[in-house]
């Protein structure tokens, strides 16, 4: 049986503290799975956020990136974005002094 490729409903974007951003873009971007992150809601986008901002501290899955740049990776912006009409359903921007980590 062939695999079908798909576009997902929604992405999610999001910058970083870093002036280059992840992988040398502005905006990062990756599916939104409604199964495992929930409906595209600010709450989620505001949980992803808390979650991608731990995956870059020490223990995180995502400590070898912080490593590799020599700074603490911090997620302060994030947008769900319906694929379909490129309409931004969810934002989230996270306050001047963010203290999640």
């Amino acid at each position: 049986m062939a695999k079908r490729d798909y576009t997902p409903t929604y992405r999610v974007e999001f910058r970083t503290n870093l002036c280059e951003s992840l992988y040398q873009m502005k905006l990062q971007s990756s599916p939104w799975d409604c199964k495992r992150d929930g409906r595209p809601t600010a709450d989620n986008a505001e949980k992803y956020r808390r979650e991608m901002n731990q995956s870059f501290l020490p223990g995180g899955v995502n400590y070898h990136i912080s490593e590799s740049r020599n700074v603490i990776i911090h997620v302060n912006y994030v947008r769900i974005i319906r694929q379909s009409t490129n309409e931004t359903v969810a934002e989230v921007k996270a306050p001047i002094f963010d203290f999640t980590h």
